[in-house]
């Protein structure tokens, strides 16, 4: 099976799980998050990204949201990890650890 389609298949069942058994684990409901503000080369600092599962429930909880099958991805120029489009915009987990934040992305992290 494909890297992609593993992928796809893994965001599937998450937003399946997340919208419409509306499942939340204790921790991540406790887990506090800060919004970074955008800008090229802002990123999470190290041991403080969200995991892939904490990132749809934060990001939501933040206002953003979830389009399509666009949220998991290897992205050159979206920060590493989970990050929002502007405030209020779509959620993204990119997976590429090198990628650069082109400036349009906030990434979200877990509180200092």
């Amino acid at each position: 099976m494909s890297r992609h389609l593993v992928a796809f298949t893994s965001f599937f069942i998450l937003i399946q799980t997340y919208l419409f058994e509306d499942v939340h684990s204790a921790a991540s409901e406790t887990l506090e998050v800060s919004l970074l503000p955008n800008g090229a080369g802002v990123r999470c600092d190290t041991g403080y990204d969200l995991s892939m599962e904490d990132c749809i429930q934060k990001g939501i909880d933040l206002g953003g949201y979830v389009k399509d099958n666009k949220f998991l991805g290897y992205w050159r120029h979206l920060p590493f990890g989970c990050s929002m489009e502007g405030q209020g915009g779509r959620i993204f987990y990119n997976e590429k650890p090198e990628a650069i934040n082109n400036g349009r992305y906030s990434p979200i992290c877990k509180s200092l």
